[in-house]
């Protein structure tokens, strides 16, 4: 049975459950205004919204299976990034959410959400608007699909019947938070076989891995690695690069990180200006908003692949979580256009990052 939303987040409370309070993003996120691609004002609801969680163990199948409501708005934001973007879906097996031309994919395969949720409204014109919402442990929507007002109503219901599922209970954040890896002493490490490893590598997943086996989070690898594989850079130049490749015509692969789920873009940003505090990329079925004040640290990686290095950037908050990937937008398994590496070593600063 639905839920009224304001009854939702107690639904969803148990004697580990997050507190009601901090499950507003499911219906009232503040990052993440709704509707509408590329946001708008709020739009006036006509009757209060109906949640019903959703239960799965393959995300991308039930992210598939709403595309049965036609063309999607994806929307998804963390603390540096708001991603806006809009496509068909794609049936490809195990992609999620792809756009027609394979330029876009929503994947929450690599950590699984904890709860799915189905919402439905009516707006104040009298279009039924539907959307699912992925939430992770923490009770966070971590990305939002919307339908087009006017959906086939049916097509939605028959959804919510076929996934129904009981509500999770929710982790408390600041419990998740402490269960975060913590990094270990550089003198623990065995860093010369650390460094060996990243010869090695020929995938790029294998970074993961190697980090993995070693016990280092994600930004000590970057640190511990050799300067001629990983390099800091100051936060500006995420910002730099974005407008020279769009000056330059280098089509780019986007990669926003949302923890449960990664929401991707492949192809030419048009154009790049200064909104506030935020830098606003542009390009068809794509907006992208960034916060560089809200970036801790950007890692230039040069990483060894079987068809040779892959540049790219990435972006970590304080805790040293990936915000935001920045790549050569070829398709995987071709090689790197020489203007894509000579733009990014142009970013790198005379003396190197500094290296253990």
């Amino acid at each position: 049975m639905h839920k009224h939303a304001g009854d939702f987040p107690s639904a969803l409370e148990g004697s580990a459950a997050t507190p009601a309070a901090q499950l507003g993003t499911i219906t009232q996120s503040k990052n993440v205004p709704e509707p509408g691609l590329f946001g708008g004002p709020e739009e006036a609801l006509a009757a209060p919204k109906l949640c019903t969680a959703l239960a799965s163990t393959d995300w991308p199948e039930l992210i598939a299976a709403f595309a049965r409501l036609g063309p999607l708005t994806a929307i998804s934001d963390n603390a540096a990034c708001r991603m806006e973007t809009f496509s068909q879906c794609s049936r490809e097996p195990g992609a999620g959410f792809a756009g027609a031309e394979g330029d876009l994919v929503l994947s929450s395969r690599h950590q699984p959400c904890c709860c799915g949720v189905a919402v439905s409204e009516r707006l104040a014109d009298g279009a039924q608007r539907h959307s699912l919402q992925l939430l992770d442990a923490e009770g966070r929507a971590s990305v939002k699909l919307y339908a087009a007002p006017g959906s086939d109503e049916q097509v939605f219901q028959d959804l919510v019947a076929e996934w129904r599922g009981e509500a999770p209970q929710l982790r408390n954040r600041r419990q998740a938070t402490q269960r975060a890896m913590q990094e270990r002493p550089d003198a623990a490490v065995e860093l010369a076989q650390f460094r060996a490893g990243w010869n090695t590598l020929r995938r790029l997943g294998d970074l993961q891995q190697l980090a993995s086996i070693h016990g280092l989070t994600h930004r000590q690898a970057l640190r511990l690695a050799e300067s001629r594989f990983t390099q800091q850079l100051p936060n500006c130049s995420a910002g730099e690069l974005l407008v020279r490749a769009a000056q330059l015509g280098l089509p780019l692969h986007i990669r926003a990180c949302h923890g449960s789920a990664q929401h991707d873009f492949r192809g030419l940003v048009r154009r790049v200006e200064l909104l506030g505090d935020h830098l606003l990329l542009s390009a068809p079925g794509l907006r992208l908003q960034l916060r560089e004040d809200a970036v801790d640290a950007v890692w230039l990686l040069r990483q060894p692949t079987a068809i040779g290095l892959r540049h790219s950037l990435e972006l970590l908050d304080g805790q040293g979580t990936v915000l935001l990937k920045l790549a050569s937008g070829q398709p995987t398994g071709h090689s790197e256009p020489c203007g894509w590496r000579e733009l990014l070593e142009s970013l790198c600063e005379p003396a190197g990052a500094a290296s253990p």
